[in-house]
């Protein structure tokens, strides 16, 4: 596809941690070729990854539909969420992404959860996420600080 340098380097940018050149790139690419999903997912994530929500939305906006992205669709919008602070809607988000997919939801559904204080929703969560990525310090820690929090309660 005609997308494919711009694409490849707002990929290369994004592993780098320069999210505001691969958001430009990503656009570059979506406007060099419209039809590349892949572009615009790649765009939506990036976006995502800059707090850029109006560009992430819009980009998410030429992926809805397509069955090939519902994952990506709702892991972004999950994402997007919960950097808006809006707990219900980002675990609510989370729940429809299949693991398979993308195996951190799990734990971005937990930190909803526990943001939303709902302690039981936010350990099961967590415990599915050790369940998808035993070797995980981040979800472990997090289920303790949830288990402790919790029994501090009562």
């Amino acid at each position: 596809c005609s997308s494919g340098g711009a694409g490849t380097r707002g990929r290369a940018s994004l592993a780098g941690g320069d999210t505001q050149s691969a958001v430009d790139l990503f656009q570059s690419a979506t406007a060099a070729d419209p039809r590349d999903k892949r572009a615009w997912a790649d765009l939506a994530r990036a976006a995502v990854d800059a707090d850029d929500y109006t560009n992430a939305r819009a980009a998410l906006v030429r992926l809805a539909g397509d069955p090939a992205y519902t994952a990506t669709v709702s892991y972004e919008l999950g994402r997007i969420a919960l950097g808006e602070e809006r707990y219900a809607d980002a675990y609510a988000f989370f729940r429809e992404v299949p693991e398979t997919a993308y195996p951190d939801a799990a734990l971005l559904m937990g930190r909803a959860a526990l943001a939303e204080g709902n302690y039981a929703a936010a350990r099961a969560a967590y415990a599915r996420y050790i369940e998808i990525e035993p070797a995980s310090d981040e979800a472990t820690e997090a289920l303790s600080f949830i288990s402790n929090t919790a029994a501090a309660k009562k």
